[in-house]
C-alpha cells in the first residue's frame, strides 16, 4: 500500500544557526530580521490549495528556520483549515510560548532537532551558540504540555557517531527520533562534508548502540535519496538527485502534477522511509 505522500516545503534559507552539515544553506549568508516569504501570502495560499486538490494529505514545514517566517502561523492555519496534517522540523528558537498556544490543536508533531547531548559538540557542528542541549530539552517538556506530539531529528556525522544519546533522548521522549546519516548535497555543504562524512558501516554502529530505543527511525543516504517531496521558497520543487540538486518550475507556475514530472521521485523508497513513520 502507498503511504500518503507528504511535501516538505522549505519556507526560507534563512536561518539564526549555521550548522555546517546543512544542505539547505542560505546563498548569501546573512539573516533579514526577520527572514520573510520569497513570495507574497497569497501565492502562498494558493500553492496550499493546489497541494490540497493534488490528494497530498501532509505538509511539513522546515527551512532555514520556518518559525522565524512571520507568515508561519498563518500557513499553519490555512494548512489546517484546508484538511492537511501539518507538522514542522525546527530548532525551536521561534517557538514562544504564544506562538505554541497559536499552533495548539493545529500541528503535530513538532521535530525538534538535536545531534548531541553535549554543548560542546552542538556549537563545533554550529548548532547553536552554548545551550540548545538544555533548550531542547525543555522545549520538549512546554511542548507536551500544550497537548502537542514532540519528535527528533539527528544527523549523524564523525564528530557525533560514537556518542551514547540513550540520557538525552530518555529526556526529550520523542514519539519518533529520526536518525540521518549526513547527506552530501553539491553547492550546498560539499566543503563541510569532507570532514563530517560517515561510512555506512560507521553511521550503521550509531544505530545498533541505540538500537533498544523503539522510537529510533535511522535513514542512510541510499534510503534518503529521491524519496523526499522538497519544495523551495519559490514553490519549486527540488530533489536530491546525484548529489546535487535538479529544481522544477514553480507549482505557482505549471501546478503540482506537472512540476513533480520535472523531478526524480521514487514512490517504492518513500513508502520504505515512511514504515513505522506514521504515529
Amino acid at each position: 500500500m502507498n503511504s500518503p505522500l507528504a511535501i516538505n516545503w522549505h519556507l526560507t534559507y534563512q536561518c539564526n544557526y549555521r550548522c555546517s552539515f546543512c544542505f539547505f544553506r542560505n546563498p548569501d549568508g546573512r539573516v533579514p530580521q526577520p527572514p520573510k516569504l520569497s513570495i507574497t501570502l497569497e501565492q502562498a495560499y494558493r500553492i496550499l490549495e493546489e497541494i490540497r486538490d493534488s490528494g497530498i494529505t501532509r505538509i511539513n514545514y522546515a527551512g532555514g528556520e520556518p518559525t522565524l517566517v512571520k507568515e508561519f502561523p498563518f500557513l499553519v492555519d490555512y494548512s489546517y483549515d484546508l484538511g492537511l496534517k501539518v507538522s514542522v522540523v525546527t530548532n525551536g528558537t521561534g517557538l514562544t510560548d504564544k506562538m505554541l498556544s497559536s499552533l495548539q490543536g493545529k500541528i503535530s508533531p513538532i521535530k525538534l532537532s538535536v545531534d548531541s547531548s553535549m554543548e560542546t559538540t552542538e556549537m563545533e557542528l554550529g548548532r547553536g551558540y552554548g545551550n540548545h542541549v538544555q533548550n531542547t530539552i525543555a522545549l520538549a517538556k512546554k511542548i507536551r504540555q500544550h497537548n502537542i506530539r514532540v519528535m527528533a531529528n539527528t544527523v549523524v556525522t564523525s564528530i557525533n557517531y560514537t556518542e551514547d544519546m540513550h540520557s538525552l533522548i530518555r529526556l526529550i521522549a520523542p514519539v519518533r527520533w529520526k536518525v540521518f546519516q549526513v547527506l552530501p548535497i553539491e553547492g550546498q555543504n560539499m566543503v563541510e562534508y569532507s570532514n563530517l562524512k560517515v561510512s555506512k558501516l560507521q553511521f550503521d554502529s550509531f544505530v545498533k548502540a541505540h538500537a533498544d530505543i523503539s522510537s529510533m527511525l535511522p535513514e542512510n543516504n541510499e534510503l534518503m535519496i529521491e524519496s523526499y517531496l522538497m519544495m523551495d521558497p519559490k514553490g519549486r520543487f527540488f530533489q536530491n538527485s546525484g548529489s546535487r540538486y535538479k529544481l522544477s518550475s514553480s507549482v505557482l507556475e505549471v501546478g503540482i502534477s506537472r512540476a513533480l514530472e520535472e523531478i526524480a521521485f521514487n514512490q517504492d523508497k518513500f513508502n520504505e522511509r515512511e514504515t513505522g513513520n506514521q504515529i
